[in-house]
């Protein structure tokens, strides 16, 4: 169970940080702008 929960909050943070460095280059975008936790 320790190693099923290690690979899901591994590629819980890698996702996260592709999340992460998509809305960083497309910051100048309008759907980027449009999001509400960036429209804030």
């Amino acid at each position: 169970i320790m190693a099923l929960g290690f690979w899901a909050y591994s590629i819980a943070v890698a996702l996260g940080r592709v999340r992460s460095i998509i809305l960083e280059r497309e910051r100048d975008s309008n759907w980027v702008r449009r999001l509400p936790e960036v429209a804030g």
